[in-house]
């Protein structure tokens, strides 16, 4: 019985261990982090919306700069910044969820702007969505 005691102590520790490692691992910073390949805003928009498993196996998980127009600015639900690109769809597009380290860049940009930035793309939800965004260039 002592043993399946010190079996369970052990094995609680050993998960308090794992757990404080994975909480305090560095995280890649994508302010920094380099683009794999850059695209526009409506080339991108529509490769999803013909073929999402594809686009997936092409853009998801990598660093991308794509260029456009910007039709919204936005905060989500943390007060984040949202970004929202121009696509060929009146409705959808493509929206960036963006870093609170570049806010001096991407507080000036405005409707209308031509820009290009660059994000983690996440995959499609009627958007093309990326996380960890930044301004690349403001034209």
């Amino acid at each position: 019985m002592k043993k399946l005691i010190y079996a369970i102590i052990v094995l609680i520790l050993f998960g308090f261990a794992i757990g404080y490692y994975l909480f305090n691992k560095p995280h890649k910073d994508y302010s920094i982090a380099q683009i794999e390949l850059s695209i526009s805003a409506h080339d991108i928009f529509k490769a999803y919306n013909e073929d999402e498993l594809r686009a997936n196996q092409l853009y998801q998980d990598k660093v991308i700069a794509v260029s456009g127009i910007v039709s919204g600015i936005d905060l989500n639900q943390k007060k984040a910044t949202i970004i929202y690109l121009e696509s060929d769809d009146p409705l959808f597009g493509i929206q960036f969820t963006m870093l609170p380290s570049d806010s001096s860049q991407y507080l000036k940009l405005k409707k209308g702007d031509k820009t290009t930035l660059k994000g983690l793309c996440v995959g499609f939800t009627n958007d093309v969505v990326f996380t960890n965004a930044t301004v690349v260039v403001k034209d």
